[in-house]
């Protein structure tokens, strides 16, 4: 997507401030986030977690990722210019090249391209860490940053429209972000709940950021907000504000 260059004007517009001031809402009670995150917990479907540690996929093409024996990697059905993306990352580092390789501080681990000569219209792939390994039950949260999801140069007119509305509609066209998706673990129902693509529109659409990263960043059981979790995520996002001054 198309990012604006202020993305700290874009948080504060979307009402994530907890982002920018993560000690900020430290103080804040319980009761703020209680009832939303009760609907919108509601609102999401459960997904029952027969064995814990096994892959969950969000968000995505329905098996566009597919993990190997040992659970630690895993193969993504991507494009051509994804493809592109860590071969020019993982090259630039190997020359030493910083200014081109800073984007690998936010990359999974890049292990190659797999051998696509067997399946001829097999979609391109990409082989990359399993970031989700080791975890129980982990908690992925998808975001798109961006005011523009269509490229300039899509040739699919209809498609270009369609991408264009849904920006104005989930008003990412002015706060320059928007949940895709997100999978949170409830203990009180021992199940994922999960926003899928869908539904993270609609989210996006009728919350405020700040109520949507709530359900995220919070303790299920207590719905008070986990700081050494909403410190780390500031921190991360802080990083790639800095990188693309």
């Amino acid at each position: 997507m198309k990012m604006k260059w202020n993305c700290c004007t874009c948080f504060k517009e979307a009402g994530s401030d907890l982002l920018l001031n993560p000690t900020g809402i430290a103080g804040k009670k319980a009761a703020f986030y209680t009832g939303t995150n009760k609907t919108l917990m509601g609102a999401m479907k459960d997904v029952e977690i027969k064995e814990p540690g096994t892959f969950q996929q969000a968000g995505g093409h329905e098996g566009a990722l597919k993990t190997g024996k040992k659970g630690d990697v895993l193969t993504k059905d991507t494009t051509k210019r994804e493809q592109q993306f860590y071969v020019d990352i993982y090259k630039a580092k190997e020359d030493g090249d910083k200014e081109k390789a800073w984007p690998i501080e936010f990359a999974p681990k890049f292990y190659g391209l797999p051998d696509e000569k067997a399946d001829e219209n097999a979609a391109p792939r990409v082989t990359l860490e399993n970031l989700l390994h080791g975890y129980k039950h982990p908690c992925i949260l998808d975001l798109k940053m961006g005011t523009q999801t269509a490229e300039d140069n899509e040739t699919k007119k209809m498609k270009k429209v369609r991408m264009a509305i849904k920006d104005f509609v989930v008003g990412s066209v002015d706060t320059g972000v928007q949940l895709v998706s997100m999978s949170v673990y409830s203990r009180s129902s021992k199940t994922q709940k999960v926003a899928g693509k869908a539904m993270g529109a609609f989210l996006t659409s009728t919350n405020s950021m700040e109520q949507l990263l709530g359900i995220f960043l919070t303790r299920s059981s207590t719905a008070k907000v986990n700081l050494t979790l909403t410190k780390a995520f500031h921190a991360q996002i802080q990083a790639l504000l800095k990188a693309f001054k």
